[in-house]
């Protein structure tokens, strides 16, 4: 959830601080489900963004956003006919549920003196976009729900409205410490879960910080999240007078003016950016970028997971020509291994055809098999050898030094072959690893244009648009406690270019044996002043930039880059190295 209902409340409270008395200038989409509400009035940020997408849904100011030609909808339609040069006259947000009514006084389209509001339901698969008239008529709305898929509440043109359910639920401003009580014992149920059934709109992040800052208020437990908060029962006064002074207090500071918070969790923690009203004491590891404002912050959080969503889509997309060009090379490895010890037998099938020449007077025409005295075997035993009842004898031995040579040519030409396809392998193993890692879209443009040059993504699959020219290659950068530049590979082209930028003493680094990034400690001609805090901190990059990355103690090699050779025409990225030395570590988080 990207947006609760706290968030909802600031937004709401920013909206009548800033919004109320501005005209509306013009109304258009910026995407199929999202709707701008430009105003005149002259402010930072003059546009109000309200979006009923399941996935994104969301209601904040902007300054940016321009209409998208094909989006338009119509409800966007009624909204400019009826909307455009009507003022704002309120901003509430009802029952501190996630919806939000923005009121209109002057309403071109329903005459003069005349009012309609808008409501927003921002509520995951729900979510919508309403027009009401003064008798709370609906005019328009964004998604048309008929009685067949809701028979409680129909949402369509010329019908009465029905707002969503409460289920008696009561706000959390209006919460007591002796409802809570007498909930809980109705329920006998979790804290957590008691508060969700009783509470209108509290969703679980702000349950989590609630409980959070009231066990930390009586002075029992520590910041943690709700897992903590919950060993707490409801039937003591006290936790129940410090459960609703806490909700009471988070409403109030998210309601103030105040800057926005955006939370970026690390990608394997699993969760989500999102953005928030209020410091979280629940999050206090979490890396925090403030914004000048909550929608500022919002915006920010919408981008992310909008181009997570997209490189999501385009690394599944890669791993498919990476997986698939990887089983043809596998399925190569494995073939010419088994031609490689098919072809181990070629002395023994030299020794059978020269069996055969020596026991001609022995074979008769037409025979299928012949038993003869083995004079290569120590012990001189008696050994039976096929014969093809259509050949002669000496054609028979014929087939069998014919099948010889072929073993020789394989002896001789395959294992060449079966390194080709070893490193394939293994190259496209680091592929699939780099997929994985991959943080920008610049990184999975790097890795669709290395498949392609390789052959592995066919003309039917490539995209419309080609990525743009990569241009030169700059592996990531990072500094250790001590100073020491350290820099990271996440790509073929940016391990070839951070080997192109070692010096001979610089230390390279690598996972042991799997795919990986290329780690370099610049040592500046001193390899031996390296202390052994850095060389942890640069393996933990390179574990962490790998496949093993989950592992709690991951192996890495280390040498210096003087030993580091990349043989000629080798994939991108890919490297042998001598004289190393290995150190274990756990996986940074980076």
């Amino acid at each position: 959830m990207i947006f609760d209902s706290l968030s909802l409340g600031r937004i709401a409270a920013d909206l009548r601080r800033s919004a109320v008395g501005a005209r509306v200038d013009r109304v258009f989409q910026p995407s199929r489900e999202e709707l701008v509400l430009e105003l005149r009035r002259k402010m930072p940020r003059p546009q109000i963004v309200l979006s009923w997408s399941a996935e994104f849904g969301r209601a904040h100011l902007a300054a940016g956003a321009q209409p998208r030609p094909g989006a338009n909808m119509p409800i966007a339609d009624v909204l400019r006919k009826h909307l455009r040069g009507a003022t704002i006259v309120g901003c509430e947000q009802i029952n501190f549920d996630r919806i939000l009514h923005i009121t209109f006084a002057n309403c071109v389209g329903l005459g003069p003196q005349s009012r309609a509001t808008l409501v927003a339901e921002i509520m995951g698969r729900h979510a919508n976009l309403v027009l009401l008239d003064e008798d709370e008529t609906i005019i328009a709305c964004a998604k048309h729900v008929p009685a067949r898929v809701n028979r409680y509440r129909e949402i369509l043109p010329n019908i009465q409205y029905v707002p969503p359910p409460s289920f008696q639920r009561v706000q959390p401003r209006d919460a007591t410490p002796e409802g809570l009580r007498k909930a809980a014992a109705c329920l006998e149920a979790p804290v957590r879960e008691v508060l969700h059934k009783t509470l209108m709109g509290a969703s679980d992040l702000f349950l989590d910080e609630a409980l959070c800052r009231a066990v930390q208020a009586m002075g029992s437990g520590t910041a943690g999240g709700g897992g903590e908060c919950t060993a707490v029962g409801l039937q003591d006064p006290g936790y129940t007078a410090a459960v609703v002074a806490s909700m009471h207090g988070l409403i109030d500071e998210a309601e103030a003016e105040g800057p926005g918070l955006l939370y970026v969790p690390r990608r394997s923690s699993g969760e989500r950016p999102f953005a928030y009203p209020v410091a979280l004491r629940t999050h206090e590891g979490v890396p925090c970028e403030p914004a000048p404002d909550l929608s500022a912050a919002t915006e920010a959080a919408v981008l992310r997971l909008k181009l997570e969503r997209d490189m999501a889509g385009r690394r599944e997309r890669l791993r498919g020509f990476a997986r698939r060009a990887l089983k043809k090379a596998t399925g190569r490895e494995n073939e010419r291994r088994r031609a490689l010890q098919e072809a181990e037998g070629a002395e023994a099938l030299k020794q059978k055809g020269e069996l055969i020449i020596a026991n001609l007077w022995a074979i008769r025409p037409g025979a299928s098999e012949v038993t003869v005295l083995d004079y290569f075997d120590p012990e001189q035993r008696q050994v039976t050898i096929a014969l093809d009842e259509n050949y002669s004898a000496q054609e028979n031995a014929q087939a069998w030094f014919d099948r010889t040579k072929r073993y020789r040519r394989v002896q001789e030409r395959v294992p060449a072959l079966l390194e080709e396809a070893r490193v394939e392998r293994e190259y496209l193993e680091g592929i699939l690893a780099q997929i994985d890692h991959a943080d920008t879209p610049e990184d999975l443009d790097q890795i669709e244009v290395e498949l392609d040059r390789r052959g592995h993504i066919g003309q039917q699959s490539k995209r419309r648009k080609k990525p743009p020219s990569l241009g030169q290659v700059e592996p990531r950068r990072y500094q250790s406690a001590e100073g020491f530049a350290v820099l990271c590979g996440k790509t073929g082209p940016q391990n070839d270019a951070l080997l192109r930028l070692a010096g001979g003493d610089d230390l390279w680094l690598h996972v042991k044996s799997g795919p990986g990034a290329h780690v370099l400690i610049r040592t500046g001609g001193r390899p031996d002043s390296v202390p052994q805090s850095t060389l942890r901190y640069a393996a933990a990059i390179a574990a962490a930039n790998s496949r093993r990355r989950s592992d709690s103690r991951v192996d890495v090699n280390y040498t210096q880059a003087k030993h580091v050779r990349k043989p000629p025409g080798a994939p991108p990225g890919f490297v042998t190295y001598t004289e190393f030395s290995t150190i274990t570590v756990a996986p940074a988080e980076v």
